[in-house]
């Protein structure tokens, strides 16, 4: 709970959830580091206490509770826009409109209702300018009733999203929707894993055996559209690339019960076959690593001009289904004795694409990035990120699965991406996963994923919920707006975060500084392998100058450099880190994730209040 939350229930106030809007607005929007909220009216549990002019059917003292409670509809956008109330540095100004008989003159009373409240419950920083403003209007009576924003005014739901798998990528999406929409989605899957098997935000499960082939996903969709064909709309979203290309090639059969955003099947073919992604990127200006490919059943004869190398498969869908030992997403190999090896065992499992033999780009985790990205059905983008990974999975079959991000910019690197999309016509949501490659100064476009990421959160985390383009897309027709480049910086742990409601402890989101350092000695496996050893500077690129931000977070410690450090093992200084807790809920077994944890408690894993991680 936040401090603002402790001094409100000290009043007896819990924060209640945001009231949905009920025209084209939404309750707040962040641009930069403000937050705007709209005006609030003093619903409370969707209906008003009473109705008409103060100094006629409402007295002053009524008016002035009618305030107070507009100030808590406002605290409660404020909310639903920023996550944690102790990230509100200052209360700019309030402005308070009271509808009153023309010889009322008390306007200014009425609003201290909200003012003294913002002002208990922000301390120094909920100290605003103010403007209390008669509204000699006509009598207003409300002419519905507050339902919840994915429910229509008949009581029926406006859409019901339904979700395909059952992994940490589901999850997140059903935090979204539940966070955005108030929505508890309908899973389908194979299998009942515990990312969603245990969660309150889910509906419903549905387990299907053989889900994932193609005989059997189309009827299992079409039986699960017929059973709930009076849930309004159904908002179809598949979380691992497998679903989705099954809810494309299915999609002119599908289109008829569900409602789903993207691209073609020539597009998703081009985008995720690599042999054919790496020359249409790079024909499209994508910088990507050197790449060869090796056709299965042939001699190897690519000629490698520097090791080590990386070998993964050009089809990850096609790999996943041969099983073997040994089996890991990437390799890094360093000779050719050794890259045959790969190869052979490759082959033998009965892997039948071709196989990508790729440039290694030096760097651990924090070298690598990823950007989601939401193309409307008109083609236009309308939103992108950027994050940097600070800490991933290190098991060999989970490397590229990050646990934790920090939130960049970087305009041209995004424009670049989001350039690319548009030109090629894509629609739906994107993921983008980069390395930075600190040999020339430039980031490299590894792959491009036909979905969201599965760290996707850290969006809502920014203020921007990606489930919110869909449904304002699909179910309520928006034309698309203008391409929002997300600078919000925010950390974020991609395990499940619970909601405030259904969590066992507090937790408290918190903006890291611009500076973590990896633990020095650390050996990360990163996409592309398994890193050296390196101090990395979070924000900062090798050679270039240091931010302004970091050097001003340094006077009086000493000199600073005036450039980032090119070499990996140069020492950094780094900035200091804010204090904070936070609950995670999933059990770390390494022991080397933990010395990182307990030397950087800031890097989004945070100790809860008994001390233990």
């Amino acid at each position: 709970m936040s401090r603002v939350e402790e001094r409100l229930a000290e009043l007896g106030i819990t924060v209640p959830d945001v009231v949905p809007p009920v025209a084209a607005y939404q309750p707040a929007v962040v641009v930069g580091d403000v937050v705007y909220v709209s005006g609030q009216l003093p619903l409370v549990n969707g209906e008003l206490p009473a109705t008409g002019k103060v100094g006629a059917e409402v007295t002053a003292e009524e008016a002035y509770e009618l305030a107070r409670q507009c100030g808590i509809n406002i605290i409660a956008a404020l909310k639903h826009a920023v996550g944690d109330l102790d990230r509100v540095t200052r209360i700019a100004k309030l402005g308070g409109f009271v509808a009153s008989t023309p010889d009322f003159t008390g306007q200014p009373g009425v609003i201290n209702g909200a003012s003294e409240l913002l002002g208990h419950a922000f301390g120094d920083a909920g100290q605003h300018a103010r403007s209390a403003v008669a509204a000699p209007c006509c009598r207003w009576t409300p002419r519905w009733k507050w339902t919840p924003s994915h429910m229509s005014h008949r009581g029926t739901p406006e859409f019901t999203p339904v979700i395909i798998g059952t992994d940490l990528n589901a999850y997140h999406m059903a935090s979204a929707f539940y966070s955005g929409f108030g929505v508890r989605p309908r899973v389908i899957g194979k299998v009942n894993l515990g990312f969603t098997g245990y969660s309150s935000l889910i509906a419903s499960t549905t387990l299907v055996d053989r889900l994932d082939d193609s005989e059997v996903f189309l009827p299992a969709l079409l039986e699960f559209a017929a059973a709930h064909q009076d849930e309004g709309p159904l908002l179809l979203v598949g979380t691992s690339d497998h679903y989705v290309r099954l809810i494309i090639e299915h999609a002119e059969a599908l289109r008829a019960h569900y409602r789903f955003n993207y691209p073609s099947l020539e597009l998703l073919d081009t985008l995720q076959w690599k042999e054919l992604f790496y020359p249409f990127a790079q024909k499209h200006g994508l910088p990507i690593p050197e790449t060869h490919f090796h056709q299965v059943g042939q001699p190897l004869t690519t000629e490698i001009s520097d090791y080590p190398v990386i070998v993964k498969p050009s089809d990850p869908v096609q790999y996943n289904r041969h099983k073997f030992d040994g089996q890991e997403k990437v390799y890094r190999v360093y000779s050719h004795e050794d890259l045959a090896a790969k190869v052979a065992m490759i082959e033998a499992s009965g892997y039948r694409a071709p196989i990508i033999i790729q440039d290694f780009i030096p760097g651990g985790d924090t070298s690598l990035y990823e950007s989601d990205l939401y193309m409307h059905t008109s083609g236009r983008a309308e939103f992108v990120n950027l994050a940097q990974v600070v800490l991933q999975e290190h098991e060999p079959t989970a490397i590229g699965n990050f646990a934790s991000v920090i939130s960049r910019y970087d305009r041209d690197t995004m424009t670049l991406m989001k350039d690319f999309l548009e030109e090629i016509g894509y629609t739906g949501l994107a993921n983008f996963d980069l390395k930075w490659d600190s040999r020339d100064g430039t980031f490299k476009i590894l792959e491009v994923n036909i979905r969201q990421g599965r760290s996707s959160d850290h969006a809502t985390a920014q203020g921007h919920n990606l489930v919110s383009y869909l449904v304002e897309d699909l179910i309520r027709g928006r034309r698309p707006s203008e391409c929002v480049f997300v600078e919000e910086r925010r950390s974020t742990p991609s395990f499940p975060q619970h909601p405030h409601h259904l969590r066992r402890q507090p937790r408290g989101p918190r903006r890291c500084g611009s500076d973590v350092p990896a633990e020095e000695g650390l050996q990360a496996d990163d996409r592309q392998g398994r890193a050296e050893p390196q101090t990395s500077r979070l924000g900062c690129r090798p050679g270039l100058p240091l931010p302004e931000e970091v050097r001003r977070s340094h006077v009086g410690q000493g000199p600073v450099e005036e450039r980032c450090p090119v070499s990996p093992g140069s020492p950094v200084r780094t900035a200091p880190q804010p204090s904070g807790r936070a609950v995670t809920l999933r059990p770390i077994s390494s022991e080397k994730h933990l010395r990182f944890l307990a030397a950087h408690p800031a890097a989004s894993f945070m100790q809860n209040p008994s001390g233990r991680w």
